[in-house]
Parts: C-alpha cells; structure tokens; sequence
C-alpha cells in the first residue's frame, strides 16, 4: 500500500539524519506490515528487514541486526537457493 511504501521512505530518511531510535520504530511497523500484506518471505519484506537491520547496526545492537541479517539470508537461501547472487 502507499502508505507503507511512504513509511518506509520516512525510515530511510530518519536514518540517514541519525534519528535511529525514531527510524527503528518505523522500520518495525513497515516490516510488520509488510509480513502481514506480502509474507514473511516475500522480496519486499525482506528489503525492510535489511533496512531495520542496517538501522539496528548503526545502534551498535549488533546481536539483533546479525539475527536479523541471518534470517534475511535464511529466506533468501529458501526461496532462490545457495548459489543465488554469489
């Protein structure tokens, strides 16, 4: 929907100001969104999921951005196999 996509655009830019704890919570609720719309697994969930994750790193919460980053890799493994994009 328009409004996630305009969430997710706000996140980014959040980030890109250094307002991470603002920008963590938004990336939350579009990553929830998404799940719910698209699926856990689907390509545009995934993208959020690496965005709360980079957002997370630059919050040095580096234990959750690496679940995070593991289960992005997980799905990704699972949908287009482990010699996709690399």
């Amino acid at each position: 929907s328009l409004t996630v996509i305009c969430r997710s655009i706000h996140a980014s830019i959040l980030e890109d100001l250094g307002r991470y704890e603002e920008a963590e919570a938004i990336a939350r609720e579009v990553v929830a969104s998404k799940t719910t719309l698209y699926g856990a697994d689907h390509d545009e969930t995934l993208i959020s999921k690496n965005v709360l994750a980079l957002i997370l790193e630059r919050r040095q919460r580096y234990p959750e951005a690496r679940a995070l980053l593991r289960e992005i890799w997980e799905a990704s493994v699972r949908l287009f196999g482990p010699d996709h994009g690399g």
